[in-house]
């Protein structure tokens, strides 16, 4: 995959938000649940928002994460057997109460200066599937990382 980025804007709270994503991405979830444990040569880290934390806790989980100070966020997903500790035989038990880090996978996003980088994991399966991402697609996910980081 190329390292190409294009940029695009995003109107956010009366003000542009300038952002950078990946060119010409396609991508369709495999629903292969393999980001939601280790791999080989890869330890998956899940952070969590207090946002997530208060979501999750909702559910009635107790007990899934750990304290972190890594602004902005506040929490990190325990695993089990290094899966992490809501992934079923039948996928996530908390699938639509999931932490932003999660639904935002396999795409994350990075604060650089005056704007925003969109990066991608090429080792997603879902990568290369699928529809071509366009600056709608990346605008939307940053979008919904901005309102939960900065709510």
């Amino acid at each position: 995959m190329e390292d190409l980025y294009i940029g695009g804007v995003l109107p956010h709270r009366g003000r542009r938000v300038e952002f950078l994503y990946p060119a010409s991405v396609r991508w369709s979830c495999a629903r292969c649940g393999r980001c939601c444990r280790d791999a080989e040569g890869r330890e998956r880290r899940v952070l969590l928002l207090d946002g997530d934390i208060r979501r999750i806790e909702a559910t009635g989980a107790e007990g899934f994460h750990e304290t972190t100070g890594e602004e902005p966020f506040t929490g990190v997903m325990l695993k089990r057997g290094g899966a992490c500790v809501f992934l079923t035989p039948h996928g996530c038990s908390i699938y639509e109460d999931r932490a932003l880090l999660c639904r935002t996978y396999p795409f994350w996003v990075e604060r650089q200066d005056d704007a925003y980088v969109i990066h991608v994991d090429a080792g997603c399966p879902g990568v290369g599937e699928g529809p071509k991402l366009d600056e709608g697609f990346y605008g939307g996910l940053l979008g919904r990382a901005l309102a939960e980081m900065d709510p």
